[in-house]
């Protein structure tokens, strides 16, 4: 802002009904949480039916619980969103589809997806490797899943007053890293998924958010203190969502987790 001063503005709230594919995960619970905060109401979908589990069980430990029993988040002096947990093999048109169905059924669509498909595998050289096995299993993992949530869940998508849809990404496709060379192909070609989806749904806001490093899991103590925590990613969701611009176009670094927390509570500007 002029002046370095510094807005003390709230946190946005959402009214959104926002799908978080792969929201279970260490960087999508984290996101997940925080949009229930801000007030969405939150479908997580999920291959992994312990961590949806866990988080239910920790939303549960606030003492909050959904409409239809599945935990939500703790309370927050602004308004408070729903979390819904849904077990989905990702990777299944089946799967993927029937949850669109059951969630237009419920909800009457969604406003936002959030793509939080990601992880670390390293299969070793692609010189050396079984391509074909390999990339079946990390294929399967992230962009299959990614397709299958845009081809199901645009025509929702197209039907929202205001859509949106994000991808959360890392640095793997610009970077590779010798011995996951398959995870920097599938992180490019999603990358590609949501450019392709800019181009062809004009109504739909899309945008990717491109995190350069890793990221720390809520309740984990594990790695760098100053790495950043998935709470800070899922506020920038929220701010995002919420109609605000990412800061420094759509890269988020390291160096500007602590400034981007700020930003994300809507006190002062990012630079």
């Amino acid at each position: 802002m002029p002046g370095g001063q510094t807005s003390h503005s709230p946190s946005p709230v959402l009214s959104a009904r926002v799908l978080v594919a792969g929201g279970a995960g260490r960087v999508g619970a984290g996101v997940s949480r925080a949009l229930a905060l801000a007030g969405a109401t939150v479908m997580v979908a999920d291959r992994d039916r312990p961590r949806l589990e866990a988080l239910a069980l920790g939303l549960a430990d606030k003492g909050l619980s959904s409409s239809d029993g599945a935990a939500t988040s703790p309370p927050l002096p602004q308004k408070t969103g729903s979390l819904h947990p849904f077990f989905c093999e990702l990777s299944s048109t089946e799967d993927v589809a029937s949850l669109a169905t059951r969630l237009q059924q419920k909800w009457g669509g969604v406003d936002a997806v959030v793509i939080a498909l990601g992880g670390w595998l390293e299969t070793g050289p692609l010189g050396e490797i079984d391509v074909l096995a390999r990339w079946e299993e990390i294929a399967g993992r992230t962009l299959l899943p990614h397709l299958l949530v845009t081809r199901h869940f645009l025509p929702l998508l197209r039907a929202a007053e205001k859509p949106r849809y994000l991808l959360i990404a890392g640095s793997t496709a610009e970077h590779p890293h010798p011995g996951a060379g398959l995870v920097s192909v599938a992180a490019a070609a999603q990358r590609m998924v949501a450019r392709v989806i800019e181009e062809e749904e004009g109504k739909i806001a899309t945008a990717i958010l491109e995190l350069a490093g890793p990221v720390r899991a809520d309740d984990s103590t594990a790695g760098d203190p100053g790495w950043m925590d998935a709470t800070t990613v899922g506020r920038l969701c929220a701010r995002w969502l919420s109609g605000k611009d990412f800061p420094r176009g759509r890269l988020v670094s390291l160096a500007d987790a602590r400034q981007l927390g700020r930003w994300a509570d809507g006190q002062g500007e990012a630079r």
